[in-house]
């Protein structure tokens, strides 16, 4: 339990977001509209595991959770970019979501992940994007259902789902955000 102390002022009644990222893990526990974020080393990508059963731990304590993940299309099927690393963290990520579920539903708390499709949100989303080119980018967008790449407001609303009271017979679901791709 290492990780849970000096949060003390950590409400468990309310969710955590987990995104697993590079070989940094980033836990984000919201209170009201007050959001803070806790970043610890994790190698590989999904090593940062123990955090979210720490801090599921709270939750229990409650009878009361939320944890949703941030997977990635690439966790669903062969990730546009190739690159291997990326993909099986990212199916990791599917396999522990379902998993959390199964442990920690009798415990009250839900565990879903969100799976965005290409979103332009960082340097390397810009970096790929502009590789692809004119031919490339009008290629993507056209096996798009809704013709148009994904912002991340889309993938907010998800999470927001995910958090609400209006979700609480759900979980173990990966929510493929993506514009209709899947």
């Amino acid at each position: 339990m290492r990780i849970a102390r000096g949060y003390d002022g950590f409400d468990p009644q309310r969710l955590i977001f987990a995104q697993a990222f590079g070989n940094r893990f980033r836990v984000t526990h919201q209170r009201g509209a007050r959001t803070s974020a806790h970043q610890t080393d994790a190698r590989p990508q999904i090593g940062g595991n123990h955090q979210l059963i720490a801090f599921a731990a709270l939750m229990q304590a409650h009878g009361f959770g939320r944890i949703i993940n941030i997977a990635s299309g690439a966790g669903l099927r062969p990730s546009l970019t190739g690159i291997q690393a990326y993909t099986a963290a990212k199916h990791a990520l599917v396999g522990l979501t379902k998993q959390l579920s199964q442990d920690l539903g009798p415990l009250g708390i839900t565990c879903n992940a969100v799976a965005p499709g290409f979103v332009r949100s960082n340097p390397s989303t810009e970096k790929q994007w502009e590789a692809y080119g004119p031919e490339g980018q009008a290629r993507l967008i056209a096996g798009i259902h809704t013709r148009r790449l994904g912002t991340a407001q889309d993938i907010a609303h998800a999470v927001m789902f995910f958090a609400s009271e209006q979700s609480g017979w759900i979980s173990g679901q990966i929510l493929s955000v993506d514009g209709g791709r899947s």
